[in-house]
């Protein structure tokens, strides 16, 4: 067996440790979404499919694209907000995922542990009025205060913003958005 390809990210966070890698950066070609991510300073990897995905934790996020994998859906992209969810960091990960044209729905899927389920949803709902979010969102929050920032977000839901309480049951709805948006635009 031979590796014909690879594809090797370095962390920003150890760059500092590491100033040979500066020369790295030129040679590195970023589309247009993953450019706009890392100016926004969010962990982003476009791929191919009609969901978009943002979670806190790489963890998190990774489990998030195997389960829209296995309820029939693809993943348009891994993008990881980290431990925070401010309305900037929301607003930010909203405009990335928003400037992919095949995004047909997103999930927001978020494990409030350090964060706040109500941070969370109060950064959710100011970065909606910042963004003209193109595609439905579905929202999955549990963990530390979650059914308190799920009470936040009760009076905004509506079929363009819809709330579900399990991963599993937000990615069927998210696939199924997805579905039904492509479907529709054909």
């Amino acid at each position: 067996m031979h590796a014909l390809d690879a594809k090797v990210s370095l962390d920003d966070n150890a760059a500092f440790r590491h100033p040979e890698w500066e020369e790295y950066a030129a040679t590195v070609e970023l589309d247009e979404r993953e450019q706009l991510a890392r100016e926004k300073g969010l962990q982003y990897i476009g791929l191919e499919g009609e969901v978009g995905i943002i979670a806190n934790g790489a963890g998190l996020a990774m489990s998030t694209l195997d389960v829209v994998n296995q309820v029939g859906g693809r993943a348009a992209n891994f993008l990881d907000i980290g431990g925070g969810a401010s309305a900037d960091v929301m607003s930010a990960a909203l405009e990335v995922i928003n400037s992919d044209e095949n995004v047909r729905a997103i999930l927001v899927n978020i494990f409030g542990g350090i964060t706040k389920g109500t941070e969370v949803a109060n950064g959710i709902v100011e970065a909606l009025g910042r963004v003209d979010v193109k595609a439905p969102i579905v929202i999955r929050l549990d963990g530390t205060l979650a059914e308190e920032g799920r009470a936040i977000i009760a009076p905004l839901l509506s079929d363009r913003l819809i709330s579900q309480p399990t991963m599993l049951d937000a990615a069927r709805t998210a696939v199924a958005l997805a579905a039904g948006s492509t479907e529709g635009s054909k």
